[in-house]
């Protein structure tokens, strides 16, 4: 694949770092993206997806554990922010389990779900996939902000 970009599989969307559901454009997002949103997302379950592309492997040809844990705060940040609206949040918690590796030049699809949220703080879980390859769980608590 090698720096090459391509179309995100039919039902997904480049979220545009200059439009960012999240905030601001960042240099953050501009070193992990291009990451894509379905389009049948909805409050309490967001999904999301990658390339694997070269810039994520790391020396043992695998997708670096370092982008499988930013790419499952996002998700799981964007499920938690569906349950209010947009809200700012921060992360209090991200608990990351990787399953297997994740190979390079592969779609990676991620799936939150919004466990429960109250007032001011969220649970949320979500995993990570290449086809049926699971390859991270992961779990987050998020606070509303203001």
């Amino acid at each position: 694949m090698s720096g090459q970009r391509r179309n995100p599989p039919e039902g997904f969307d480049h979220d545009d770092p200059n439009q960012l559901r999240f905030g601001e454009a960042s240099s953050w997002y501009a070193l992990v993206g291009p990451l894509y949103y379905a389009d049948d997302n909805a409050p309490g379950r967001i999904r999301m997806g990658f390339y694997s592309e070269s810039k994520y492997i790391s020396s043992m040809k695998r997708v670096h554990g370092g982008m499988m844990a930013s790419f499952m705060d996002y998700l799981l940040y964007g499920t938690a922010r569906s349950a209010w609206d947009g809200a700012a949040l921060a992360t209090v918690s991200l608990n990351v389990q990787y399953v297997s590796a994740c190979p390079p030049d592969v779609w990676v699809e991620g799936i939150g779900t919004l466990i429960r949220a109250g007032k001011n703080v969220a649970f949320v879980s979500g995993e990570a996939r290449t086809g049926e390859q699971v390859i991270v769980h992961a779990t987050g608590t998020f606070r509303k902000l203001g």
